[in-house]
């Protein structure tokens, strides 16, 4: 086909669409890929003045290293060109010889006690005195509860010395056994053999200590978790002073009888001087039983006046167990220890120690206080539970709207497992007035049905918290058998402040 006779102006489009295309698909990529380049070479640009400068750092950091590294070396040169003052000890006489006198007198006075002779004429003593030998174990309460209480001369010896026992304290399951060593540290175990070894470590170490009568004063590890537990003491005791019931004192008044009042005393939707009873369920075993009650104990006439107030469960309200002095003292040892209340999870359970049904404070006092030393006498000397039966006194703060809802006390074998001893007597403490609100609640006192709601506060009987008085409940039955009547709970303060102290009395299962 010939092209003659075309205008020219015709052949220039296709000419200039062809230079288009060309265009597009070469030259425009020219230019990305120069510019795509000039990128990367800027970026390189970039990361060799950073990497540059981390290099500077680096060399500032080794030039300082090494300085460190010279300053060290000539003050470990210098330490140990100084001259040794031997005569330290003997200027720390001349200082303060009273201190070191004593110090050394009481070191002395640890190895004697701790010492196999010291021991074996304890026992020649009790041979022909008929008293036996003990250590009485206490301590601030936190931790392990079950290493505290007494602990009485099993009549063994290990590694050539005495070996000493106790039937388990607050949720143990089992005996503890304690030994010292020569050089008086102390060990306690879960299991006789475990003596032999200390559960693979020292999970008892003592130091000499201020504290009046004491052997020593010790560390505590539990479970080998190493976790520290100051202000423990031993303390030695003869039989009289550990296995015998307290005489009672006459710091608040005794003998009498007192007639509570309904609204005054006490809230009740039932008459406490016609209270039910079930003599079949709460009598006494013809063999062994857990205890006696208040009550039916010899010269109960003369313990300070208290009231029945229920006998389903068996509740026992005192109007006077304290003196002013005695509270007030208790709260002042634990204003200070105080932190969050916990609950103890059940068996197998996940549960966090802290929980929205108790949301009270507390601490752990022990005789060391001389306000609880008192307390715990008198209260021994009523129930008849001596000191190795009874726990640390916790002690409680209530604020506003704080509260703990209704529980038992005992731990029960299907939740906790098997129990070789339980809470079997449970007296509360009121340490203070409460404005408005924190009445002690039982829903179930004088044979009541459970309540509907365990924070309802409303059925049953609700002791008033008076400063001064306490709430003594059994949680257990004379012939051992955990009693779910003894249901109780913290109703929350309205108004003011409570203070309370809980002294839980242990009986063997």
């Amino acid at each position: 086909m010939s092209l003659k006779g075309v205008p020219v102006r015709l052949l220039l489009f296709p000419l200039l669409a062809l230079l288009v295309i060309l265009y597009v698909f070469f030259g425009s990529g020219s230019v990305t890929d120069k510019t795509w380049q000039d990128e990367q070479r800027a970026q390189i640009r970039k990361d060799e003045r950073e990497l540059q400068s981390v290099r500077t750092k680096l060399a500032d950091t080794a030039t300082q290293l090494l300085q460190l590294q010279e300053q060290f070396k000539v003050l470990s040169e210098q330490q140990k060109a100084k001259p040794v003052d031997h005569t330290k000890p003997s200027r720390e006489k001349e200082q303060n010889p009273h201190k070191v006198r004593a110090r050394e007198a009481q070191r002395t006075e640890v190895e004697k006690r701790t010492s196999l002779e010291h021991h074996r004429a304890l026992e020649a003593q009790a041979d022909s005195s008929g008293k036996a030998h003990c250590y009485y174990v206490t301590g601030n309460g936190v931790g392990d509860f079950a290493t505290m209480g007494m602990y009485k001369y099993s009549g063994e010896m290990i590694h050539n010395r005495p070996v000493y026992y106790r039937h388990g304290g607050a949720w143990a399951t089992d005996e503890k056994w304690m030994a010292s060593t020569e050089d008086g540290h102390w060990f306690i175990s879960q299991v006789h053999d475990g003596l032999q070894t200390a559960q693979g470590g020292l999970i008892m170490s003592t130091t000499t200590s201020d504290y009046p009568d004491a052997v020593a004063s010790y560390s505590l590890y539990v479970a080998n978790a190493w976790q520290p537990m100051p202000e423990f003491r031993v303390l030695e005791r003869s039989k009289q002073d550990c296995s015998e019931i307290p005489d009672l004192d006459d710091k608040v008044p005794r003998g009498g009888t007192i007639s509570p009042v309904n609204g005054t005393h006490y809230i009740a939707d039932f008459d406490v001087r016609n209270l039910k009873d079930d003599p079949a369920a709460y009598k006494y075993p013809e063999d062994k039983r857990a205890f006696t009650y208040i009550k039916d104990r010899e010269g109960a006439e003369n313990f300070p006046p208290f009231a029945v107030v229920s006998e389903i469960p068996k509740i026992y309200y005192f109007e006077r167990l304290m003196t002013d002095e005695e509270c007030d003292g208790v709260i002042e040892a634990a204003h200070d220890k105080i932190t969050r209340s916990g609950v103890v999870p059940h068996k197998g359970s996940s549960l966090s120690t802290i929980q929205d049904i108790r949301t009270s404070s507390q601490t752990w006092l022990t005789e060391s206080v001389p306000a609880v030393n008192s307390i715990m006498n008198r209260l021994m000397a009523i129930t008849g539970f001596t000191p190795q039966d009874h726990e640390a006194m916790q002690v409680l703060r209530y604020q506003i709207d704080q509260k703990y809802d209704a529980h038992h006390d005992f731990f029960d074998p299907k939740l906790y497992g098997p129990q070789t001893n339980n809470r079997a007597l449970t007296c509360f403490l009121y340490l203070d007035d409460v404005t408005e609100g924190g009445h002690t609640w039982f829903p179930r006192a004088n044979g009541g049905a459970s309540p509907y709601s365990m924070s309802s506060c409303t059925n049953g009987l609700k002791v008033k918290p008076i400063k001064g008085s306490a709430a003594c409940f059994y949680d257990m039955r004379p012939d051992f058998t955990l009693d779910p009547f003894s249901l109780h709970g913290g109703c929350p303060v309205i108004e003011g402040t409570k203070w309370g102290g809980t002294l839980w009395m242990h009986a063997l299962t």
